[in-house]
């Protein structure tokens, strides 16, 4: 099976107060243990999406693809948005221009529809050849604990149900990273605001399929100063 990663990086860390993607833990940035992680595992692609030069650097330097987030404020599906296009083989690179408010949400809406008609577009010029990509497995930069024996576990699930939503559950509650088919692939393109893929997830779900992880420290994200001191200490 040919999956891509896709690292989401261009939150604003509004509750953290700074750039939490930067914090350091262990002797690296928050971001950079989550790239060695990824870079661990023989994905087909990988592309970080970012609007922190920093972040881009480090990918830059693990020989990763870089796609520039030049709209964070439109939320995380941006980030889901121009990934896919990357990953799919469509559109990359970065969307020049930056302006807030309904003029923001408008040119969100535009890059949306593009978007999924760049992949729909490009899937449908395949006509029936394999696709390049089977899977699309979307990580968050600020899990320091995943490990790399959990994204072989989730990968190993999407191998045997190749046309299920794949995501694990920490101790029980469901977390990231999730894998997507690439037949859904045109409704990521299609998301708007900060759910991410879920409300993807919410339209399909007899689609998902869980995988439980018994170490919740995995699933750990760091939001803000509170996760902060109780996790990286």
């Amino acid at each position: 099976m040919r999956v891509a990663a896709i690292v989401m990086a261009s939150g604003f860390s509004s509750r953290m107060g700074q750039n939490k993607l930067l914090m350091e833990y262990r002797g690296k940035a928050l971001a950079e243990h989550v790239l060695d992680t990824v870079k661990g595992i023989d994905f087909d692609k990988t592309v970080v999406v970012t609007c922190h030069e920093a972040v881009a650097a480090m990918a830059v330097k693990k020989q990763m693809t870089v796609v520039i987030n030049e709209h964070p404020e439109l939320g995380q599906s941006q980030s889901v948005i121009l990934g896919t296009k990357a990953a799919v083989g469509s559109v990359t690179g970065s969307v020049g221009g930056c302006m807030g408010g309904s003029a923001a949400r408008s040119v969100g809406d535009s890059m949306a529809d593009s978007a999924a008609r760049s992949v729909d577009d490009n899937m449908a010029d395949r006509g029936s050849d394999t696709p390049e990509i089977d899977g699309l497995m979307y990580f968050t930069a600020d899990m320091p604990f995943l490990k790399k024996s959990t994204i072989d576990a989730l990968l190993g699930k999407f191998e045997c149900c190749p046309d299920a939503i794949i995501r694990p559950r920490y101790s029980g509650k469901a977390g990231s990273p999730v894998i997507f088919p690439s037949s859904l692939a045109g409704e990521l393109c299609h998301i708007q605001g900060d759910n991410g893929g879920r409300e993807v997830i919410a339209r399909h779900p007899e689609s998902v399929v869980y995988v439980d992880i018994s170490d919740g420290k995995q699933g750990v994200d760091i939001d803000d100063p509170q996760a902060a001191a109780q996790w990286l200490a």
